[in-house]
């Protein structure tokens, strides 16, 4: 919550751009750590400029996500053409600027004109301003920053808003334009703006074109109201005109039948007017029919427009809820799962099964993620990349292999919730933890090191961490290992590796304590006429398939005679062991890093990078046909891992761009897809690095997964909106959301729902 003067609280992850001279790296990298250990975000660009090179692009990006731009003011800084751009991108973007100096400067340098007034903090000795030092300056600095932080971080949202429609055509009917309490909320923080702030040309200028299309919607809306009772008025005014003429043919009918009686009494010249009588109801009785056809006709018209007025309606509520599905999403992105849970429910009407207003599917969408990253539950944070994963069928036991090359080994807790503890972590001889499997019962598991250790340990009660390091299997990798394999009965490993081999072992006791090589399956002989290097491997259920994936770009299927029970027999000549080698075409991409089986059906799930060809795809493939039934390309980062739920049409992917940094990346989500729908069903935003590792839990209602961000998390999974529904309005009744109707809603003491 903002303070009388605009000061939080707290950083709130505001993003804070460096704009710096090479010569002065040295600073910005102390200034980085500590900036990011008081809660900041901070954007550094660490590249540097080639020639040909457009760094304007790249550099914009950065600035354009930012909320503050600090320059760091040296004698090289200020002469820099490259630093001078930086801060005119940020004054033509409205940004925040804010000065840093790191030593004294030559009377003659002078920082960029943009940055005059601007009072300069001082991380050094300063002899003309008492007090002053690096520490201090750092703590002015973080004040600085903490300054209006909740105005600013929001003219951010603003602008990425904005940014989106201007990129779409400034349609002034655009679905992205703020709507109903959303725009109140945006016009009341263009009239706040702190005075020493300004609101962007380009966020007025989607305000204002927001504020003129909701005026135009209640305006057309007021219309159709207006023009619906109007011709309702006229349809009444005309049945009562009609049910007046009834009245008075009914009327003439009685008298009618009078006449006729006197007639038999008074003879031939009552017979006359009797005649008279019957012409003129016969008269009366059309002009009755007359009224009634035009009281027809002018209902039919009210009920027309009643109709136009009704899906003029229901097309603002879409749009609104379009909108606010898209205020939830960014919500998500800025890891504030529980305001992100209040838009998407607003965006969404009472009972699915009978809406009593319109709604987006995209709020579907919205919701389902938005209550899924809310209910998740951190398992354990490594202090490293976690890079491998394991679970056992039961789930009672989960391995998870990090980057420093240690088995992490947890136990599940009693009860119904899916919790386990830590109970060791123990060393492999190696490097980092590339491949890792384990045995459905967890008597075993096998762990593959980048230097090419590939090591079993039995579960062993006696010894101290739980497990006995039983066997290793060499072989000469050729290149590094990448993946492994286990097969359905679990007598066989399969080791693929960087130098385009796979090697196969079988195991020689019944206790998985020796293992033999067997078979070594080479892609120059078999699929290429050069070796390809292997990054994925995997049997199939039954144990007559085997899938290997690499960098390729396609996917390869090698189909033996079927198996019994998912026995494996392997045999010296390929030809008799795998009787068909097939490219699954599709793929256009470069690298394929995550493959699966379905474990009932004949289907493969894959996942690719794009590379030169641009795909960063999931593709569901036929293996009886050998095509793809479906494909998405909706990551913008490599997909590392796939998952087929065991009973229903859904697949999981988890993607992200690797980085030597701890950082949020473009795509750093995990998307739940429903294949058979062909869409997007849900996407979940924790993870704050690339993903590595997606599994469905024995339930099929949970979901574990390993990141690049050190973290293991588990998730809850609904398969339905009706479910997501539900749990969502459970979580809202809680203590936590006891403000949501407020009228600010700013809610203190809100729960964001970060871990």
């Amino acid at each position: 919550m903002a303070d009388k003067n605009g000061a939080e609280s707290g950083s709130g992850d505001l993003k804070v751009f460096i704009s710096y001279s090479r010569r002065d790296v040295a600073f910005v990298d102390e200034l980085d750590l500590a900036l990011q250990d008081k809660g900041f975000e901070t954007l550094v660009d660490r590249h540097g400029i080639h020639a040909g090179e457009d760094w304007k692009v790249r550099l914009g990006e950065l600035i354009f996500a930012c909320d503050t731009v600090v320059f760091i003011l040296t004698e090289t800084s200020a002469a820099s053409d490259i630093c001078a751009w930086e801060v005119e991108e940020a004054e033509r973007l409205g940004k925040r600027m804010l000065v840093v100096t790191v030593g004294p400067l030559p009377a003659d340098i002078a920082p960029p004109p943009q940055l005059s007034g601007i009072n300069w903090i001082h991380c050094w000795r300063n002899p003309l301003v008492p007090g002053t030092n690096q520490t201090k300056g750092i703590l002015d600095l973080t004040e600085a920053l903490r300054t209006d932080l909740g105005w600013i971080r929001q003219r951010t949202v603003f602008q990425e808003q904005s940014s989106r429609w201007a990129d779409r055509g400034r349609a002034k009917d655009s679905p992205l334009l703020l709507r109903g309490d959303v725009l109140a909320e945006g016009l009341d923080w263009a009239r706040d703006a702190p005075t020493s702030e300004t609101v962007p040309e380009e966020v007025a200028e989607f305000l204002a074109a927001s504020e003129a299309y909701e005026a135009s919607l209640k305006a057309e809306a007021d219309a159709n109201l207006a023009a619906r009772e109007e011709a309702l008025g006229r349809a009444e005014e005309e049945a009562r005109k009609a049910q007046e003429a009834a009245e008075r043919q009914r009327r003439a009918e009685r008298g009618l039948r009078r006449l006729s009686q006197v007639a038999l009494v008074v003879g031939v010249v009552l017979s006359a007017a009797a005649l008279l009588g019957g012409f003129m109801a016969w008269r009366n009785q059309q002009e009755a029919a007359r009224q009634a056809e035009l009281a027809l006709r002018n209902q039919e018209t009210a009920e027309r427009e009643a109709e136009a007025a009704e899906a003029a309606l229901y097309r603002s509520q879409v749009n609104e809820s379009q909108a606010k599905a898209l205020i939830a999403l960014t919500h998500m992105k800025q890891s504030d799962y529980a305001k992100a849970l209040i838009e998407a429910r607003d965006a969404l009407p009472t009972d699915l099964a009978a809406p009593d207003r319109g709604y987006h599917e995209d709020a579907l969408i919205a919701l389902a993620s938005a209550v899924m990253n809310y209910e998740a539950r951190l398992v354990a944070d490594l202090g490293t990349d976690a890079t491998e994963m394991a679970v056992t069928a039961d789930a009672s036991r989960v391995l998870v292999g990090d980057f420093e090359g240690k088995i992490h080994s947890f136990r599940r807790l009693p009860g119904e919730a899916y919790e386990w503890a830590e109970e060791n972590a123990f060393d492999i001889e190696g490097d980092k933890i590339e491949a890792l499997k384990v045995a459905r019962d967890g008597r075993f598991f096998v762990a593959g090191t980048r230097n090419g250790t590939v090591s079993v340990f039995r579960r062993d009660e006696r010894a101290p961490t739980g497990w006995r390091d039983c066997c290793r299997l060499t072989a000469d990798w050729h290149g590094a290992l990448n993946d492994i394999a286990l097969s359905p009965d679990e007598k066989t490993i399969a080791v693929g590796t960087f130098g385009g081999l796979v090697y196969f072992f079988q195991q020689t006791t019944t206790e998985a304590e020796e293992w033999a090589p067997v078979f070594l399956f080479d892609t120059s002989r078999h699929l290429h006429k050069r070796r390809v290097p292997v990054s994925k491997v995997a049997f199939g259920p039954d144990g007559h398939r085997f899938a290997l994936g690499g960098f390729s770009g396609e996917p390869y299927l090698l189909e033996g005679p079927p198996r019994k029970d998912g026995t494996i027999s392997i045999e010296p000549d390929p030809a008799r062991m795998w009787t068909d080698v097939s490219m699954l075409r599709g793929h256009r991409s470069q690298y394929v890093h995550a493959l699966s089986f379905h474990p009932k059906a004949d289907l493969l799930v894959t996942g690719s990078e794009g590379g030169a060809r641009s795909e960063n795809g999931v593709r569901v493939w036929d293996l009886k046909t050998g095509t793809s039934i479906f494909e998405t390309m909706l990551h913008s980062g490599p997909v590392f891992a796939v998952a087929f739920h065991p009973d229903l049409p859904f697949v999981m992917s988890g993607a992200g761009s690797e980085s030597e940094y701890k950082g949020k990346g473009p795509d750093d989500s995990i998307a739940l897809i429903d294949y058979e729908a062909g869409r997007l069903f849900a996407r979940l935003f924790r993870h704050t690095n690339a993903v590595y590792n997606v599994t469905f839990l024995p339930d099929g209602q949970h979901i574990l997964s390993t990141s690049q961000d050190d973290r293991v998390i588990v998730w809850p999974f609904y398969s339905t909106y009706e479910e997501a529904l539900a749990a969502a309005d459970r979580v809202l009744a809680s203590d936590a959301f006891a403000c949501r109707r407020t009228e600010d809603r700013n809610c203190d003491g809100l729960e964001s729902g970060a871990f």
